[in-house]
């Protein structure tokens, strides 16, 4: 991360990976409040019944998330209306963004506007990686076990290269 002390923009699959797994307290590592767009809270803590919703309504209540009624749903059509509100938000805050989905992160890289105004795309597993250099982890395969048994989508490539960024493999 370019500025450690600008804001931050999460997607939901960050935090609903996060919220199953028990690990919201990863988001310490960014300067408190993490920002969701309305749109995205939604999506993540509407249904109470949902696994991780509690957790998230909880974060939001201690302040370590915040939702801001902001963002253009139908800016980016090729993305759903989450990411959409998710880039145009941390486009407008000049934030680092969390966000998984590959086509927004080749938007942000294509879009010469997006690039100059989100200061660094970081994935949960960039996220995960980062605590443990951090020292807020000790290693980060139990992390990325747990999120890939909640069914968080993280191919075997990019988990053998997390492990290896990370220096836990043998």
């Amino acid at each position: 991360m370019t500025d450690p002390h600008a804001p931050v923009v999460a997607d939901s699959s960050t935090l609903i990976g996060l919220a199953r797994v028990g690990r919201l307290d990863l988001l310490a590592m960014f300067p408190n409040p993490v920002y969701v767009t309305r749109t995205v809270w939604i999506e993540v803590a509407h249904d109470h019944n949902r696994p991780g919703a509690a957790a998230l309504i909880d974060a939001e209540a201690r302040g370590i998330l915040r939702i801001v009624d902001a963002g253009d749903e139908f800016l980016y059509p090729e993305l759903d209306a989450g990411e959409s509100s998710t880039l145009s938000v941390a486009s407008d805050m000049g934030a680092h963004v969390v966000v998984d989905e590959r086509l927004a992160r080749r938007r942000i890289q294509s879009d010469e506007a997006l690039r100059s105004r989100i200061r660094s795309p970081l994935t949960t597993i960039g996220m995960v990686i980062r605590a443990k250099r951090l020292g807020l982890i000790p290693t980060i395969h139990p992390i990325l076990d747990e999120l890939r048994g909640e069914s968080f989508w993280i191919s075997q490539t990019d988990y053998e290269s997390a492990l290896r960024t990370a220096e836990e493999v043998p």
